[in-house]
């Protein structure tokens, strides 16, 4: 996983199982589902996005699509992508951003890693992170709480267990992954 969509589902990098291109397989690839703007389920029923698009069938480069695992935001496409860093990355009004590139600005031909450099050549979504780890703090997200104004409290039913936080959290369809996504970009 690089990024979380803003859908909820979860970006994965170019490369399928076997270090295949997911975004443009290649004719015969035992893979090919994994190219479409909407996403594919693994053999593990996990659904996940390879694409660019990140779950939106026409994005602009205005369109927020996600948020990289560093906590900066991904807009769509820029037509002349020329102006970003090697990560897929500029500074707008002060703030840093990535932005998706399209297929046909993307070389597919050459190896997925850039020699000696933490950038990848199939930097459909990312080449690289930006952000710095440095003062990140890897902890247990079970007893994670997020701030109150995040919360919306359910109310229990007669006859049913109280809720805590977790069960209604998972009642609103929020998924462990996606706390602990959000756990690292509160904490920021």
């Amino acid at each position: 996983i690089i990024a979380m969509a803003v859908n909820g589902v979860p970006a994965y990098g170019a490369q399928e199982g076997g270090s295949t291109n997911a975004v443009e397989p290649e004719p015969g690839a035992q893979i090919t589902d994994a190219q479409f703007w909407y996403g594919h389920a693994a053999r593990n029923n996990d659904w996940h996005i390879h694409n660019p698009h990140l779950g939106k069938e026409s994005p602009t480069s205005d369109d927020l699509l996600a948020y990289a695992l560093d906590g900066f935001p991904i807009y769509g496409p820029l037509e002349d992508a020329s102006s970003l860093d090697g990560c897929n990355g500029r500074t707008v009004n002060g703030k840093y951003q990535y932005h998706v590139l399209e297929l046909d600005q993307v070389d597919s031909s050459i190896d997925y890693c850039n020699g000696n450099s933490q950038k990848t050549n199939w930097n459909y979504i990312l080449g690289c992170y930006s952000g710095s780890i440095a003062q990140t703090q890897v902890t247990n997200s079970d007893n994670f709480q997020l701030p109150e104004d995040c919360v919306v409290e359910l109310e229990s039913n007669e006859g049913s267990p109280d809720n805590d936080s977790s069960s209604a959290y998972h009642s609103l369809g929020v998924s462990s992954m996606l706390l602990s996504l959000l756990a690292f970009v509160f904490m920021y």
